[in-house]
């Protein structure tokens, strides 16, 4: 019987192929073993700012994290308690609120898919995506701050806002898809500029709004008006008081407030946006800046701030507005390249910097710029850069 020598270049193929398995099945097992929500990644410019005004106290609270892609601010009422301990404690109550591992998840869910409909499924699914754990996880670690308020009987009558924005990109190499994850428990207020124009993040939970209002009355409870009215038909005059709930707080959601409830809830409110290329930045800020902007005015007031750039350095302006200037050399007598490349990159990295620099002082401007309007309350402000 004839012996069959294997021919060695078939012999070099088959172990190649062995090896890209084994290192494509590897990366696989790694690719499953990664958490679903890379808090890591990209890092982003912010911009943060705390004044107390003409206030005798302090009670705004702000924290950012996950590399810039988070941004949250606390307006606290009734004492600084509650807004400082939510300061300390709701970051990292986000972070463990967030699911440990993609592939457990998935598994579960492919089980459970099975015994479900084809649109239950679907709507399964999609309480998986990133975007929605996410979502889940600020809201839960509200209500863990507000469980673990509630245990302590000294801040009944202590309160504060929430209002959190998180930036989240599906592919990192990518910058157009992003989207906007807001919750939000209160008046304060987060504010997208796209292209110029500003965006409601989150809404304000005033008495006098109508689901507001339809909800605390159907409870029992009263919105009224304390402030000056008209003579004749007696409406409110704007800008003379405030709408109250059972004729103490002016805001209608709040973390804490455990004697105001149920009028006051602690239920926050959740919002997510879908990116664009257009997206530039978001204002997340306490209503001591809303009582002096309107959301189009201070996206307004950053730009001219950014244009204003421009004016010192030419070209910021032209890079902000997603304009790019002609390139190009000239030559002199001799022939030879002046050197105009070299000084051009040199201008532009200095446009860069002080394009960077007024990113970084924003939020102090736009504070700054409410005490000058007449705000008197505390005014805290954190500016997330998109690009």
């Amino acid at each position: 019987m004839d012996r069959i020598i294997a021919n060695p270049e078939m012999q070099i193929t088959s172990s190649f192929l062995v090896v890209l398995t084994l290192l494509l099945c590897s990366l696989l097992v790694l690719q499953a073993s990664q958490p679903p929500i890379d808090l890591a990644g990209l890092v982003y410019v912010t911009s943060v700012s705390a004044v107390q005004g003409e206030r005798q106290y302090m009670e705004d609270e702000f924290c950012t994290g996950a590399n810039g892609r988070l941004a949250a601010v606390f307006d606290g009422h009734g004492g600084g308690a509650v807004s400082k301990f939510l300061r300390r404690n709701y970051y990292s109550k986000f972070l463990f609120c967030l699911p440990d591992n993609s592939n457990s998840n998935n598994n579960n869910n492919n089980n459970n898919n099975q015994q479900l409909s084809q649109s239950a499924a679907a709507a399964a699914a999609a309480a998986t995506t990133p975007d929605a754990m996410i979502l889940r996880a600020l809201a839960r670690a509200a209500r863990l701050c507000d469980q673990e308020i509630q245990l302590v009987r000294r801040w009944a009558h202590v309160g504060s806002t929430l209002t959190a924005c998180y930036l989240n990109h599906a592919n990192p190499l990518s910058s157009s898809q992003h989207s906007f994850l807001v919750v939000n428990c209160g008046d304060s207020r987060a504010v997208l500029s796209r292209a110029g124009e500003a965006i409601a993040l989150s809404s304000d939970h005033k008495p006098n709004s109508a689901s507001e209002r339809e909800r605390i009355t159907k409870l029992g409870g009263s919105v009224k008006w304390h402030g000056l009215t008209t003579k004749k038909s007696g409406k409110p005059i704007l800008g003379t008081g405030v709408w109250r709930v059972n004729g103490n707080l002016a805001v209608s959601r709040a973390i804490g407030d455990v004697a105001e409830r149920p009028f006051v809830s602690p239920t926050p409110e959740t919002h997510r946006v879908t990116g664009r290329r257009g997206d530039e930045f978001v204002i997340v800020a306490t209503d001591g800046l809303w009582d002096a902007f309107s959301s189009q005015e201070a996206v307004n007031f950053v730009q001219r701030c950014l244009r204003s750039v421009a004016s010192k350095n030419k070209g910021v302006g032209k890079k902000w507005q997603g304009k790019s200037k002609a390139k190009g050399t000239s030559r002199n007598n001799n022939g030879n390249d002046d050197g105009d490349d070299k000084s051009e990159k040199g201008e532009e990295e200095e446009e860069e910097e002080a394009l960077l620099e007024m990113k970084k002082k924003m939020a102090s401007l736009l504070t700054s710029e409410a005490i000058r309007r007449g705000a008197s309350d505390n005014v805290t402000v954190v500016l997330l850069w998109i690009k």
